[in-house]
């Protein structure tokens, strides 16, 4: 069942394919001049092959690794071409408008946080100012009581 898959996704991907139609044999030398098939060179005449009895002893024909032969091709009608550079570009800006869209009420959040911060003080900064400086004086009064009443 993987292999059909994995055969199947192959195609997808080829632009031209072997012709399934084509009926027509293989020829027998290709383009180059190669034989499809040659004698095996590893097969040697038996010792006890006679020629008058036999016939012409004749080594086994092999495929020929050299041959190069390809069916006819047709166009891949399951073919899906590669995305061009301009449709990926379009779907990355989509994503980032996606990612602005999201990140809008946060921007809105903070420039109304930081108006409101500047509307009760003259710099927003000294919010945090004042804040720690009610608390140390808090502390430091308390503590120069304490101090005092020991004295």
């Amino acid at each position: 069942m993987k292999l059909l898959q994995q055969q199947q996704q192959q195609q997808q991907q080829e632009k031209y394919i072997p012709d399934p139609n084509d009926t027509t044999p293989p020829p027998s030398i290709d383009s180059k001049g190669n034989a499809r098939m040659i004698a095996d060179p590893s097969d040697t005449k038996p010792d006890l092959w006679d020629d008058e009895d036999d016939g012409e002893w004749e080594p086994l024909r092999i495929l020929n690794p050299k041959y190069e032969w390809q069916p006819r091709m047709i166009p891949n009608p399951n073919y899906t071409p590669p995305p061009s550079s301009f449709s990926v570009l379009l779907s990355l800006l989509e994503k980032f408008a996606g990612e602005v869209n999201g990140a809008a009420p946060w921007l809105v959040l903070g420039v109304l946080i930081a108006s409101l911060l500047h509307l009760f003080t003259s710099n927003p900064l000294d919010f945090m100012t004042l804040t720690n400086n009610n608390n140390n004086n808090k502390n430091n009064n308390n503590v120069s009581h304490v101090v005092k009443g020991a004295m």
